[in-house]
């Protein structure tokens, strides 16, 4: 038999701790204790303790909880647990170390932005320091003012803030904008220097102050008023002179800056001429022409000039005259203008004495004539001359101008009278030695004649004699056209000409009347060509008979007055005894009797008598 006992030993003992227990605080955030170490003891055995710590967050990072457990376990595992929770506070506000320091600085026009960010941003310069954590700084803008242009101060409040809202004491500081810094001169005064203008320049000046001078400034903090401390020129040459004049720039602060230039009015221009100088010429009197040349000399040779800025005053650098031939004589002069500054221009011009006159001939002048070729010619005068202003000579020179012909030409007497200076007056006389006697015919001169034309009379050799010369005889002979065909004249003309050109003329006319021309045949074919028997210089004699008479000596056609037209022979019978009276005759040749009166000037009428063969071609 077995029994079996069981004795069960347990332990239900838990460990109990050794020290006394820390209890429950609240601490603030810088004086958390350090956790206490615990140890525990065991009715069994031995025991362990382990620690936990828990942070519990509050209302704030350093407002929290610590839970803080001890834990002690026996070998069977059996434990005791002690919790003590520390309250954590932050009740203390952050402590300034450093106080916010004032800052100023240079005005920049734009508010400083910057700066006052940076200062703002570094809370005035102030230090704060936290027993517990990081410091937060607030700011409060107290105060601002507005100064001078872009100026001012501001009134600032730091406080520092701990993080759990504790506020610290203020620390305030003041943020200022000044401007000390005068205006910033870009562009300096400038001289300037200006052509006087006789009115002080006064537009010149005011633009050039308005301007000031050309100098340009700017400011950071605020506008720029210019200002300058002109009073008046100088005095100089004429209406010249200068300033040195200060232009101040100033901001609206009151912060100045200069810039010196000068103003000055020179004259460097010449005068002007405005009329220049002339030259004269005047004719010599003998005596050297002092009043013209002295009158001359004080016009300034008629120039004038006028300057800007100052009166004119006027010089010349005349010496004397040069000796030309003569009283004559010439000097070139330079006129100077000068104004009251020295500047000096000049016009240069020359006064001549000269002699342009010829002298004159004391004695009266010998005329011009005409001689005839065979006349004598008379010796030349002696002439003499004078001059005004020098001695004269004369000199003489006759010329012989050939004409046409040998007893035609010219003799020039020309004397010239010349003064010490070349001029010369000359006087020409012309004596022309013509020949203007005709020829004169020798033979006795044939007359006005009549004759018939089967006997004109040879033309007669008729020659000339001249007084001064050769002559030459022409002869031209015309047939002058009458009153009808038969009688006309002829124009018989003898021209002696001297070698001169002169004529002697002698005209001879001599009257012709001709017998009557037959033309022996006619055509009776009706062509318009030989349909009548023509008689030549009928028509100049009117007193007329005609008869034709065929072979057997029958008178075929018999008319009185015939006139080659109206009354003629066209080849038809109209004969006496003629059968067939107005038919056309036949072919064949016939026999004519012309009979008419033969007269002409000079001529006794008589009766002439012409016959002959006639030739009829008829288409019969």
């Amino acid at each position: 038999t077995v029994h079996t006992q069981t004795i069960t030993v347990q332990d239900t003992t838990a460990p109990a701790f050794v020290e006394a227990l820390p209890a429950d605080v609240t601490v603030e955030c810088d004086a958390v204790p350090v956790a206490e170490v615990l140890t525990a003891t065991d009715n069994c055995g031995t025991a362990t303790v382990t620690f936990v710590e828990i942070r519990i967050d509050g209302s704030c990072v350093n407002n929290y909880s610590l839970e803080r457990t001890w834990t002690a376990t026996d070998e069977c595992g059996l434990t005791t647990v002690h919790t003590q929770t520390i309250t954590v506070e932050d009740t203390t506000a952050p402590t300034i170390d450093t106080e916010a320091q004032d800052l100023t600085v240079e005005c920049d026009g734009s508010g400083n932005i910057a700066e006052y960010q940076a200062w703002l941003n570094n809370n005035g310069g102030a230090i704060a320091n936290d027993a517990c954590g990081e410091v937060i700084w607030t700011t409060e803008i107290v105060a601002v003012s507005q100064d001078c242009g872009e100026t001012g101060t501001t009134i600032v409040n730091f406080t520092p803030v701990d993080e759990c809202g504790n506020v610290g004491a203020t620390t305030q500081a003041t943020f200022i904008i000044q401007d000390t810094v005068g205006p910033d001169i870009t562009i300096s005064s400038q001289d300037l220097t200006v052509e006087c203008d006789s009115n002080g320049n006064t537009n010149d000046l005011i633009g050039w102050l308005n301007s000031n001078g050309g100098a340009v400034a700017n400011d950071d903090c605020s506008g720029v008023v210019w200002t300058n401390d002109y009073t008046a020129l100088s005095d100089g040459c004429g209406v010249t002179g200068s300033a040195t004049v200060t232009f101040t720039a100033t901001d609206d602060c009151g912060n100045t800056n200069t810039t010196t230039a000068t103003f000055t009015i020179v004259d460097t221009v010449s005068p002007t001429i405005i009329t220049d100088a002339s030259n004269v010429r005047v004719e010599c009197d003998g005596e050297g022409n002092v009043k013209q040349l002295q009158e001359w000399l004080n016009s300034n040779a008629g120039a004038t000039a006028e300057d800007s800025c100052s009166g004119v005053t006027w010089t010349n650098d005349f010496t004397s005259l040069s000796d030309d031939c003569g009283a004559t004589g010439s000097a070139t002069v330079t006129f100077t203008a000068t104004d009251a500054c020295g500047n000096a221009t000049t016009a240069t011009a020359s006064f001549t004495i000269e002699d342009t006159t010829a002298p004159e001939f004391t004695e009266a002048l010998p005329e011009d004539f005409i001689l005839e070729c065979d006349q004598e010619v008379p010796a030349a005068e002696v002439l003499t001359a004078s001059d005004s202003c020098s001695d004269a000579t004369v000199t003489f020179n006759e010329v012989t101008i050939a004409g046409a012909c040998a007893g035609s030409y010219i003799l020039e007497r020309t004397w010239t009278a010349t003064d010490d200076c070349g001029n010369d007056t000359s006087f020409v006389q012309t004596i022309t030695v013509q020949d203007t006697t005709p020829p004169v015919f020798v033979e006795t001169l044939p007359e006005n004649t009549f004759a018939s034309c089967d006997d004109i009379p040879e033309a007669t050799v008729i020659t000339a004699i001249d007084n001064c010369g050769d002559v030459t005889v022409s002869y031209t002979e015309t047939e002058i056209p009458g009153e009808c065909s038969n009688k006309y004249a002829i124009e018989r003309i003898w021209i002696a000409t001297d070698d001169c050109g002169n004529t002697a003329t002698h005209t001879q006319v001599i009257k012709l009347a001709c017998e009557i021309e037959t033309y022996n045949a006619i055509s009776l074919n009706g062509d318009g060509m030989n349909d009548v028997m023509v008689f030549k210089g009928i028509d100049c004699y009117p007193n007329n008979t005609v008869k034709i008479f065929n072979r057997w000596g029958v008178l075929v056609f018999e008319t009185d007055a015939y006139d080659n037209e109206t009354n003629a022979f066209r080849g038809y019978s109209d004969g006496r005894i003629t059968i067939a009276k107005d038919e056309k005759l036949p072919t064949g040749t016939y026999f004519y009797i012309l009979e008419y009166e033969y007269s002409g000037d000079g001529f006794a009428p008589r009766i002439v008598e012409q016959s002959g063969y006639l030739y009829v071609s008829s288409d019969n």
